[in-house]
């Protein structure tokens, strides 16, 4: 699970002049299946896949009707009128690489640090309308983004099997600008971000003698 806080940014709507100013938090969970290989005593590199919900599900700005928690989105409806979403994610598959060392406490126990990639390939997202509590659904198929993040976790070891907690900082983050939202921003079709955002989970792992 990881929590990320996102800069203010400001957007104009259609062909209104005024801009309006939103700031997005998320909450995002997942799953990741690796293989590790042993490099050298304790260091491993790993690979692997996995599901990602990434989330936008915390909007807060400023627009010409005032406070606002949602943002006007490109919905296809009979009735010509703005919609709005509060919230919304993308179903992602996570392509994983990662480099891992293993620091020995004791015979069992072990802290673990690794540096990881991430890419997230989209195959569905999903908006929430606030006024009906209803959800959008769009199945667009593209590559959504990626990320570098750092863990460290504590494992215990019995026989073949570990598992532990571990945290999660993520450090640099950049992902695809949605074309749902029928906002002019910038040019650039990809935003990114530095830091603001920590995480938290599990690993499990087995050894496999080959």
């Amino acid at each position: 699970m990881r929590f990320d806080s996102y800069s203010e940014f400001s957007y104009n709507y259609k062909d209104r002049t005024n801009s309006d100013y939103l700031e997005v938090k998320g909450i995002s969970w997942g799953t990741n299946i690796n293989y590790k290989h042993l490099l050298r005593k304790n260091i491993f590199i790993k690979a692997g896949l996995g599901y990602y919900r990434y989330s936008f599900n915390t909007l807060k700005g400023i627009s010409i009707w005032g406070e606002t928690k949602s943002r006007p989105i490109n919905y296809n409806s009979e009735i010509e009128v703005l919609y709005y979403t509060d919230g919304y994610w993308y179903n992602c598959v996570s392509l994983n690489v990662g480099l891992e060392k293993a620091i020995p406490l004791s015979k069992n126990l072990q802290v673990i640090t690794s540096l990881n990639f991430s890419n997230y390939y989209t195959y569905a997202q999903n908006y929430h309308l606030g006024h009906n509590d209803s959800n959008f659904k769009v199945n667009n198929k593209k590559s959504f983004g990626y990320s570098g993040y750092l863990n460290l976790g504590i494992t215990k070891t019995i026989n073949d099997y570990s598992f532990g907690p571990f945290i999660l900082m993520p450090i640099y983050t950049s992902w695809m600008k949605d074309k749902l939202f029928d906002e002019t921003t910038t040019k650039n079709e990809a935003v990114n971000k530095w830091f603001r955002g920590w995480g938290m989970g599990l690993t499990f792992s087995k050894n496999i003698q080959i």
